[in-house]
């Protein structure tokens, strides 16, 4: 998966890239320029747009997730 992936796999391998980066604490701007970086292996790379929206769709998940795990609501 690092080294890219084709068309019909690429929504699916950023999401679970930025899941498991965002898991591990991971800083967020460390997590874009490291997808960004992985996108451009893709082929074809997902637009920018689309990336940007499974990086915010992903962080939103985490950060309720660790709301969630530290008893804030």
């Amino acid at each position: 998966m690092l080294e890219g992936v084709n068309e019909g796999e690429r929504n699916n391998a950023a999401t679970s890239l930025v899941g498991y980066l965002f898991r591990r604490y991971v800083d967020p701007e460390i997590i874009i320029g490291f997808v960004e970086m992985w996108n451009r292996r893709n082929n074809p790379p997902l637009s920018s747009e689309e990336l940007e929206k499974v990086i915010i769709s992903i962080g939103r998940k985490e950060q309720v997730r660790r709301n969630l795990k530290s008893g804030e609501f």
